[in-house]
């Protein structure tokens, strides 16, 4: 393992863990299964392409470029997931 994927890894793990919870938590507050279909595609599909640019520019090894791709997807879903956890709070707070 060389240092960029020992240090991507961290990473990794953390935008990955945002992407799954921008998905888990979308449904909730966009008020239905059927309302959150478009911004999940959105989120999907930017995040894909955002994968498929990085991992190509900037990697060679292909254990490096899976981790910059999923990375990379992560990295999309990181704006949702804080726009999402700060409501969560919000709601929270209001009902306190």
């Amino acid at each position: 393992m060389n240092a960029s994927l020992a240090t991507l890894l961290p990473v990794m793990l953390v935008t990955s863990l945002a992407a799954v919870y921008a998905h888990a938590r979308l449904a909730r507050f966009t008020g239905s299964a059927a309302g959150a279909r478009p911004v999940r595609a959105l989120l999907l599909s930017g995040g894909l392409a955002f994968a498929a640019i990085t991992a190509l520019l900037f990697a060679r090894a292909p254990l490096v470029q899976a981790a910059i791709a999923a990375t990379s997807f992560g990295v999309v879903h990181v704006p949702a997931a804080c726009l999402l956890a700060l409501k969560g709070l919000r709601d929270r707070e209001s009902r306190s």
